[in-house]
């Protein structure tokens, strides 16, 4: 069996009886997520631009755009700007077996063609559990250097899973998602020397566009190379250096579910995973000792690699750079205990002048002590005072991470802050009661039109 012909047949053997409990309850959870997720991002400069860009050349109106006034285009355009809104703020959760933030795409994939099918609430949250499994299906089964090579993995991983999303509530037959799948691996891309700018958000909805449009084109015929993964010249030859066939058997016939294990993380900081157990080890600090930030020396992040690797902009010019700067995020931890998204809205230039000096006083060392396989993104900071003093914590899992999670009351206030950038207090408990029972829907089209009558 060829890979896509592995991933089509693992997507079309997912239905609601082979769906755990346990996956359908995280699933939901995340699902809730993403869209407070979405909704906050709905009036966002790169979404409305997008929104303004597909007005004068966007298709026919065929699913909507969330918080545009019910402005509705074309399937692939519509599913695309829903999950840059999502993506926006970067506060969406990460996908570990991808190593990405596969959701964004893939639930707004399943919601806009929920939408254009007339779907319920339950074929979209099955859609999107199908899209997820089958991109960490792939994620898990590379031997992929794709992602250290500068490749990013939301756009070579996650363009298959709002393809099988797609597929799902298209209710494509097997032969047609199988092509599908293929037309999808030619339009794999993404580069994360974009992270930072504007570009990253397309990065995020891009995946959309393409799972849409790779399904639309297998619907009306085309076909693809079922070999195209695999080839001497398929994506894994150019994108990385090989799969384990026999691990992605394994886990699509055990049905081991990437929400279970490795599992998902969800993030509390509009900020890039890596940076997360910095900040948590300089908010302990923060709300620990007593100092003053004037009298201190240097701050120090030992960070696992892969976080190191991320500290992308040691002094940023920009807040959205800030999202990719461990020693930005610690100073505004140090300096005011704690880092809501009001540091990140815009892509203006940084005028704290505390936060730049203390920025500058921050640094990144890899510490090896941290095993990449079981502390994902963990970091040891020490804060150095000028009068020898010195504050230590260490963070493993950054509160998020599924071995340490979030709280359904935090989830429930952070989807509360989130949505009430652009809903009435007064009607976010309705929303919540909605969104948390999203499988109870009889329609889709339901929530998409509460949202358009309560969206300021």
């Amino acid at each position: 069996m060829t890979i896509t012909e592995i991933m089509a047949k693992y997507a079309e053997s997912i239905n609601k009886d082979s769906i755990s409990s346990e996956t359908l309850n995280i699933a939901r959870r995340v699902a809730f997520d993403v869209i407070g997720c979405m909704l906050a991002g709905t009036r966002e400069r790169v979404v409305n631009l997008m929104t303004d860009h597909t007005r004068e050349y966007g298709g026919k109106p065929m699913a909507t755009v969330l918080g545009q006034n019910g402005f509705k285009t074309d399937l692939c355009h519509a599913a695309m700007i829903n999950a840059m809104s999502a993506h926006v703020h970067d506060i969406d959760d990460i996908c570990i077996a991808v190593d990405a933030h596969p959701s964004v795409a893939i639930l707004a994939t399943a919601i806009s063609v929920g939408e254009y099918v007339g779907a319920s609430g339950e074929d979209v949250l099955i859609a999107y559990i199908a899209g997820i499994e089958v991109a960490s299906l792939l994620g898990q089964g590379l031997f992929s250097k794709g992602y250290s090579y500068g490749w990013d993995t939301n756009g070579t991983v996650g363009v298959f899973g709002t393809t099988v999303a797609a597929a799902k509530l298209l209710k494509l037959p097997l032969e047609e998602t199988i092509n599908a799948l293929g037309i999808a691996a030619s339009e794999a891309s993404g580069l994360r020397a974009s992270y930072g700018t504007m570009t990253k958000d397309i990065s995020a909805g891009t995946p959309a566009y393409k799972g849409v449009f790779a399904c639309l084109m297998a619907k009306v015929g085309f076909d693809s190379r079922r070999t195209i993964m695999e080839d001497v010249s398929g994506l894994l030859a150019v994108s990385s250096n090989g799969a384990d066939i026999e691990l992605m058997k394994r886990i699509a016939d055990e049905r081991i579910s990437s929400f279970v294990t490795p599992g998902i993380l969800q993030k509390l900081y509009s900020t890039c995973r890596g940076t997360h157990s910095s900040i948590d080890a300089a908010l302990a600090i923060a709300n620990k000792y007593n100092y003053k930030v004037e009298d201190i020396k240097k701050v120090v992040s030992r960070a696992q690699s892969t976080a190191a690797a991320n500290n992308r902009y040691p002094m940023p010019d920009s807040p959205m750079q800030g999202k990719f700067s461990i020693p930005y995020c610690m100073a505004i931890a140090l300096i005011y205990k704690k880092l809501d998204m009001s540091f990140f809205f815009t892509d203006s230039e940084i005028t704290d002048k505390k936060v730049i000096e203390l920025t500058k006083k921050g640094s990144v060392e890899i510490d090896t002590s941290f095993n990449d396989s079981i502390a994902r993104t963990g970091a040891e900071v020490s804060v150095y005072m000028k009068d020898g003093t010195v504050y230590t914590e260490r963070v493993n899992y950054p509160k998020g991470d599924p071995s340490n999670p979030i709280t359904r009351d935090e989830l429930i206030m952070k989807f509360r802050k989130l949505a009430n950038f652009h809903i009435a207090e007064e009607n976010l408990d309705d929303l919540i009661g909605m969104v948390e029972e999203l499988d109870k829907l009889k329609d889709i089209r339901t929530l998409i039109g509460y949202l358009n009558n309560v969206m300021k």
